[in-house]
């Protein structure tokens, strides 16, 4: 019942606007007090939809119940898979999914959306085959887990803070592929890392073909103003350069010079990046 007042008010606070409910994203760092796991690499372990399936009974068929409950009152809800590392793990959440519906009476609804993250690098490689199951209208890329992926570099690792940017060509690279894939599928991208949060990295967000960002409340006034202070024609000829870099340094240079020469205030863009770093 909690979870069905829940998402009701918030589908209802935002009326006829899409809200997405994400399943619960769960392991490593985010572990629930009612379990007890022990994994030497948890970062690699029981995480997402690896989870939920794991523990569909206690977890994955609650949340789903409440969930299809809520949908019924609130069309304007979307569910999102946390996690996905390959296909058959989305067929499978399908199908729990299907006979949770059924045992509550329900028919599947067919005109729900469904979208995965992005967080691990074969669920980036592989936007082809995800777009060819019917349900996965959208991808939102977690930038921060994607990228620690990509680097081999632990993000929670004081030691080496200094290897994890998300603008490492090497991850830009990635998204950029995967973003041109999904774009050619049809699938709408949208990306809900931090990196989301930083104003330099928007010209290079919008350069990609990125159109939707979620953004951390206390940023979305300076990420607005970045956004329209740009013109993005002016900044389409970036993607080239920045995927030509050599590290994540050339490529803050790149924007930086960009957004001096579109007059830009330089000032509170480079304060606010560094404050959310």
């Amino acid at each position: 019942e909690i979870l069905i007042r829940s998402f009701t008010k918030v589908a209802g606070f935002f009326e006829n606007k899409p809200v997405v409910i994400r399943a619960p994203d769960l392991g490593a760092d985010k572990l629930p007090p009612f379990l007890s796991i022990r994994e030497d690499n948890p970062l690699l372990g029981l995480r997402g939809i690896r989870l939920l399936l794991e523990y569909r009974s206690s977890i994955l068929e609650p949340f789903l119940r409440g969930f299809l409950k809520a949908y019924g009152a609130s069309s304007n809800l979307k569910l999102m898979i946390p996690m996905v590392s390959r296909p058959s793990e989305v067929y499978e959440f399908i199908e729990v999914l299907e006979s949770t519906a059924s045992r509550l009476g329900l028919s599947y609804p067919s005109e729900l959306e469904l979208g995965i993250m992005i967080e691990t690098p074969s669920s980036a490689v592989l936007i082809d085959k995800f777009a060819k199951i019917p349900h996965i209208k959208f991808v939102s890329f977690g930038t921060n887990d994607l990228t620690q992926y990509i680097l081999a570099v632990d993000r929670t690792n004081p030691k080496l803070a200094s290897l994890y940017n998300e603008l490492e060509p090497s991850v830009l690279r990635v998204v950029a592929k995967s973003v041109e894939d999904a774009l050619r599928y049809g699938v709408h991208v949208e990306v809900c890392g931090e990196i989301a949060s930083k104003p330099l990295a928007i010209p290079i967000l919008l350069a990609l073909g990125i159109r939707t960002l979620s953004i951390n409340p206390r940023y979305v006034g300076l990420i607005k103003y970045v956004i329209n202070n740009l013109e993005l024609k002016r900044f389409e000829h970036l993607r080239g350069k920045i995927l030509d870099a050599d590290d994540a340094k050339m490529v803050e240079d790149i924007v930086v010079n960009s957004l001096r020469s579109h007059n830009i205030d330089l000032r509170s863009v480079l304060l606010f990046s560094r404050t959310s770093s």
